[in-house]
């Protein structure tokens, strides 16, 4: 098991679905936060101390619950997104792949990243 240490980056591309698109979320340890969402241009935001520890906790919660590197299952899934990146804390990093549905631990970060691609204007 990892033990935490300082939140540095989460950087996550989310590829595929119907129309094949890739999108990205990029969260800074100081709280920058870019969205890359489909036909839209890259919106860049600053968060406010308490929505940073909000989206870090969810962020390092699922990352640290995992011993190994986080998945979902392997099966084909058309028109279903996938999800690579990395979490970077500490000098340690923990690279993310998901596709398909995601595991229980991973399901709060998978939401996360679904809602800020889907609701950044």
């Amino acid at each position: 098991m990892h033990t935490p240490g300082t939140f540095n980056q989460l950087h996550i591309v989310r590829s595929g679905g119907f129309a094949g698109a890739e999108e990205s979320v990029l969260l800074a340890a100081d709280g920058a936060l870019t969205v890359t969402a489909w036909m839209r241009a890259p919106r860049t935001m600053h968060l406010p101390a308490e929505g940073l520890q909000r989206l870090v906790a969810t962020v390092m919660d699922a990352v640290l619950a995992a011993e190994a590197p986080p998945a979902g299952d392997s099966a084909a899934h058309p028109d279903r997104y996938q999800y690579d990146g990395v979490v970077e804390y500490g000098d340690q990093s923990i690279d993310i792949h998901v596709q398909g549905a995601p595991s229980a631990a991973m399901q709060p970060l998978i939401a996360m990243i679904d809602r800020l691609i889907d609701t950044t204007p």
